[in-house]
């Protein structure tokens, strides 16, 4: 009859599609479980041919959960694919940092690099790209940046942030300015604390990629080095 309403689909059908749902999801779930195995056993290859400390995870670790507000964030904070070594005297660690926001969907990544070297004390501050449109609104509104009238161009690429603004001024002298620029492209961003620099990025970087972060990390640091033995660490 016209105008009637009837369901041929098979309960096969029905069981079919159900079936090929699940699979295709177990598939996915094994792929990616496979892909991080992949993943973490080349980091640990690597760094063993490298010659550097390799841990596959943690939940705590002092220098980040201590100091940085970046390494507060959210909730669940994990740690993974955890390289440390040093060059050039400077101690470094990086590493994956994996946090929670808000619901089902709210998990969040990171690539960090952490550095220090004793005797290098740095001010407070958080430094990253400038966002031409928001953030010209966001200093109309009161945000803080610190802009260097002497300095147009570090001022039109990174905002600087911090509650000692002095301090920060004369920190950021001419030779850390150009340091931050040089490595402009990248688009990281920065936060110090007492002894510790961390350098990070929105992405989970491959162990090449890490080494390209960790040499842009050493420019940007051996700028804070005020002695003759800068060149060592580049």
């Amino acid at each position: 009859m016209l105008g009637a309403s009837s369901s041929n689909t098979s309960p096969l059908v029905v069981i079919g599609g159900i079936a090929f749902w699940f699979l295709f999801i177990g598939v996915v779930i094994y792929i990616s479980i496979y892909q991080d195995k992949k993943r973490r056993q080349n980091f640990r290859d690597r760094c063993q041919r490298d010659g550097l400390k390799y841990i596959d995870e943690d939940k705590y670790i002092p220098q980040c959960n201590e100091v940085f507000n970046l390494t507060s964030r959210g909730h669940s904070q994990r740690y993974s694919l955890i390289v440390t070594g040093e060059r050039g005297g400077v101690v470094f660690s990086t590493l994956d940092f994996y946090y929670h926001v808000g619901g089902k969907n709210g998990s969040r990544y990171r690539t960090l690099c952490v550095l220090s070297k004793p005797g290098v004390v740095f001010p407070n501050f958080y430094a990253r790209t400038e966002n031409t449109i928001s953030d010209w609104l966001g200093e109309k509104l009161g945000g803080q940046d610190i802009d260097f009238d002497e300095d147009a161009d570090f001022s039109g690429k990174f905002v600087l942030q911090g509650p000692n603004e002095k301090a920060i001024r004369s920190f950021f002298d001419e030779k850390v300015r150009k340091a931050f620029v040089a490595v402009h492209s990248n688009d990281y961003e920065f936060e110090s604390a007492g002894n510790y620099l961390v350098v990070s990025k929105h992405e989970n970087l491959n162990y090449d990629e890490r080494l390209k972060m960790l040499s842009n990390a050493m420019i940007v640091f051996s700028s804070f080095m005020k002695d003759d033995n800068d060149g060592n660490l580049a």
